[in-house]
């Protein structure tokens, strides 16, 4: 994307994805003492993953895209981790 400024967003999980998320990012210390990760930086990572692929997917079929015309919004369907 164009602009790299990156931004503050507040999700809603359920507790049983927020564990996961909690257990992916212990672990990855565990391998990686090192470096630090949260749980937080999974999601961000999981959410800017799958826009990025719907926004390519949305152009290769010549949708317009929000903020380009008609307003076109995913509809999330990603299963379980």
């Amino acid at each position: 994307m164009a602009n790299n400024k990156t931004v503050s967003l507040t999700l809603t999980l359920p507790k049983r994805y927020r564990d996961i998320l909690r257990k992916q990012s212990g672990q990855w210390i565990v391998e990686h003492p090192d470096e630090r990760i949260s749980g937080a930086s999974i999601a961000a990572g999981i959410v800017i993953e799958y826009l990025d692929n719907w926004l390519k997917e949305q152009s290769e079929n010549d949708v317009q895209i929000a903020g380009t015309g008609s307003m076109c919004y995913p509809r999330l369907r990603m299963g379980p981790p």
